[in-house]
């Protein structure tokens, strides 16, 4: 083997470990809009790279008995190639078919996982074996040729990482940094074939982008209902705007999280957030409201038009989305508006503020940061909470069944701290139906009966049919056989599981025909 092979050995050796690591960062990325970013998630994701690891590895030991041909390396390079680009067309198609409504979340993800990464990372996984083999003429002990390649290998995959992380995601699409890949394993793999293979090869690559790009062209174009004025990646979220008629729609991770009214920006368009006024109403001398979790800005914009707060902070930890909610959802600056750009829990720990009112709107359908959650995390909402302050989360669940696993669990939390915690259910009465939930505690007494006379500066109570809000009031839960949630101990995927399938994700993903990796 002369100089330039093994120079070209090893750079197809740190290629694939590199394109390794990109391939399952962009991994969470896709399948995070439809399985939320979850333990159960990456542990699927990292269980199949894992797998497909360990089973290249085995199949590369046995292709270095059968050739030393160093060419066999950038045929599984172009291999690997070809399937990142026909992977791109139709790994949409294949999570619908694989949604929660379809199939259980965790049998979804490990499925998804090893359609997505299996195939690449056995072909990729195949190479540092094939390469020990190579080389061994070339170092005399078979153990340090190991050890060179598989730490150059390994350095690739850290370059990866810190690449995809810092640079790749947050600069470019989700196709794009997929394109990337494909090409630069395509054209590392042309390093040591000849010149009428590397032709060839480049014509089935080109017969296989054209088609996939108007493939990957009509998933985007039909992802979502209406007019897409925005749509971008962030270190957190893959990000949409979508107007429909006179309404405007943000979409993190492919889940509707805000609805505005293009014609009247501060109303309240989505239900669940008109029972915030139950705040209000229930402490009328209000002078401060913490919200954990931005979005849109919807209920902060409108609790800085029609209440006569003095602070309005919000807490938000993507800052793409704090910049979307002021480019797209009229989100002005106010000088009692505070606008902090961090982690909820981590904001509680730092600041020396307390609240007359914290709403905690930061938990979806399919993901809850588990940290949020815990009765650690509700010991801290209490430590920033005013002797009279009340508390008001929004939380998807039932009253009743598998799917009020996490009600319960919340609500046991909030009862270990507070004296008084309320649950009412947003949209109906009946115990089995999965929906919006919003929890009030305090550990002072709150006069439910004032909100049946109260109204507020809106008229938002009429709006709410507070009436019939509070005959649903529970103030006795139906369980007590749910777990504590602790930092040490907060199983919450097994919790959210049985909701993830339920039918309200149709809600969630309103206007949305099927998921995309469109950027």
């Amino acid at each position: 083997m002369g100089r330039f092979s093994r120079t070209a050995l090893a750079i197809q050796v740190f290629t694939a470990g590199f394109v390794i690591m990109v391939l399952e960062l962009l991994g969470s990325r896709i399948l995070t809009p439809v399985y939320g970013n979850t333990i159960n998630t990456w542990g699927g994701i990292i269980g199949v790279v894992m797998s497909g690891l360990a089973l290249g590895y085995y199949m590369g030991g046995v292709i270095s008995t059968r050739t030393r041909d160093f060419r066999v390396l950038s045929v599984l390079m172009i291999l690997s190639s070809f399937y990142v680009i026909i992977m791109a067309s139709v790994d949409a198609f294949i999570l619908s078919l694989l949604s929660p409504e379809n199939v259980d979340d965790r049998l979804g993800v490990i499925s998804a996982s090893l359609f997505i990464l299996g195939p690449p990372t056995v072909l990729l996984g195949a190479i540092p074996p094939i390469s020990v083999r190579l080389i061994s003429n070339e170092i005399v002990k078979t153990g340090r040729s190991a050890g060179f390649i598989y730490a150059l290998s390994t350095l690739g995959s850290i370059a990866g990482t810190f690449m995809t992380t810092y640079l790749l995601i947050p600069m470019l699409d989700i196709r794009t940094v997929i394109y990337l890949s494909s090409l630069t394993l395509f054209a590392v793999s042309s390093m040591t074939l000849r010149w009428r293979y590397v032709l060839i090869s480049g014509l089935v690559m080109i017969f296989l982008i054209i088609p996939i790009n108007i493939g990957l062209y009509a998933t985007c174009i039909s992802s979502y209902i209406g007019e897409v004025v925005y749509r971008d990646e962030s270190l957190y979220s893959q990000i949409a705007v979508v107007d429909r008629g006179n309404l405007r729609y943000l979409y993190l991770n492919g889940l509707l999280h805000s609805v505005m009214d293009v014609n009247d920006p501060y109303s309240l368009v989505a239900q669940y957030t008109k029972f915030f006024i139950l705040g209000p109403l229930l402490r009328p001398d209000s002078e401060s409201v913490l919200f954990i979790g931005g979005g849109g800005f919807s209920t902060p914009k409108h609790f800085l038009k029609y209440y006569d707060f003095s602070v309005v902070d919000v807490v938000e930890i993507d800052p793409e989305v704090v910049e979307v909610a002021r480019r797209y959802f009229n989100l002005s600056e106010d000088q009692r508006l505070g606008v902090y750009v961090l982690d909820g829990r981590r904001y509680l720990s730092i600041t020396n503020r307390s609240y007359d009112l914290i709403i905690i709107d930061a938990y979806s359908k399919n993901y809850i940061p588990f940290h949020m959650l815990t009765l650690e995390f509700v010991s801290s909402v209490k430590s920033r909470l005013k002797d009279d302050g009340v508390v008001m989360l929004n939380i998807i669940s039932s009253l009743s069944g598998p799917t009020s696993d996490v009600l319960w669990a919340t609500y046991k939390i909030y009862r270990l701290n507070f004296r008084y915690v309320y649950v009412i259910p947003v949209t109906s009465s009946l115990a089995f139906d999965v929906q919006n939930l919003i929890l009030l505690a305090s550990d002072h007494q709150m006069d439910v009966d004032l909100l049946t006379s109260g109204s507020s500066g809106d008229g938002l109570s009429t709006d709410i049919d507070i009436n019939k809000a509070m005959q649903s009031l529970i103030r006795t839960p139906y369980r007590e056989d749910v777990p504590l949630l602790t930092d040490e101990f907060a199983p919450i995927e097994f919790l959210i599981n049985p909701i993830t399938g339920t039918r309200f994700g149709r809600e969630y993903y309103l206007g949305i025909i099927r998921p995309s990796i469109c950027g």
